[in-house]
């Protein structure tokens, strides 16, 4: 009797071992699985990041490769404009020179400008010489690197003089109290159009320039000058609202 039912549960023993082994069979397969997508994750994330990371690295490549050709030819125009200001300097010299005591200056004449180096520096044809002139009393922002560097709102007041005298004529008109020329063989000179108006006034009243007195020499008009300065900055016209903070 007892061999029989020993007999008859067998089956059941047997049923139950291979479902125990198939749960752990699935079991361990479902750890393996999740693993390995895990695993898979992983690597998708990290090459997700590798490929983020390479095109930060492409970009900024072609961000610095654009920087550099724009700061070669930022100084390609630089050297072009050093080169083209030295020639007239070398023809300055030599037509000074050339022509030494043959240029009178006359107030009352009127000269034709041949170049604009800066808001207050030009040069003229006098009376078949050429001349740069330096404007007393003022100091406009500088646009090269020859004296101090390029400055705050030194194009404009360069663009400011161009428009000024573009097809113009223009008078000098010196100051007993100042030097004839500057250390750079400059005409010192108060300028005037045509129509009366003293550009050195000027380009001070309209925010172009400051007023400037060198090493403290009082000029002819130095009040008015820093009368123009002091309303022009209040009103904070032209570079006082643009660079001076």
């Amino acid at each position: 009797m007892r061999k029989n039912i020993k007999n008859q549960n067998r089956p059941f023993i047997l049923i139950a071992t291979l479902l125990f082994t198939f749960m752990t069979i699935m079991i361990v397969w479902g750890f393996a699985s999740y693993a390995l997508q895990e695993q898979r994750g992983e690597a998708l994330k990290i090459e997700k990041d590798n490929w983020k990371e390479g095109e930060r690295n492409r970009i900024l490549l072609e961000k610095e490769g654009r920087q550099e050709k724009n700061l070669q030819k930022i100084e390609k125009d630089e050297q072009k404009d050093y080169l083209a200001e030295k020639e007239i300097d070398e023809r300055l010299m030599k037509d000074r020179e050339a022509l030494k005591g043959w240029a009178v200056e006359n107030e009352e004449t009127f000269y034709n400008v041949l170049y604009i180096y800066d808001g207050d520096t030009i040069a003229i044809d006098m009376n078949g010489v050429f001349e740069k002139v330096r404007f007393i009393g003022i100091d406009t922002p500088e646009t090269g690197e020859k004296y101090r560097g390029k400055e705050c709102y030194g194009k404009e007041a360069t663009e400011k003089t161009e428009e000024l005298l573009f097809e113009k004529k223009v008078s000098l008109k010196s100051d007993e109290t100042q030097d004839n020329e500057d250390k750079y063989g400059r005409l010192l000179r108060y300028v005037f159009l045509e129509d009366g108006t003293m550009l050195n006034k000027k380009l001070i009243e309209d925010g172009f320039a400051k007023e400037y007195t060198y090493k403290g020499s009082a000029y002819k008009y130095q009040k008015e000058f820093r009368a123009a300065e002091k309303k022009a900055k209040r009103e904070e016209v032209g570079l006082w609202a643009e660079c001076v903070r």
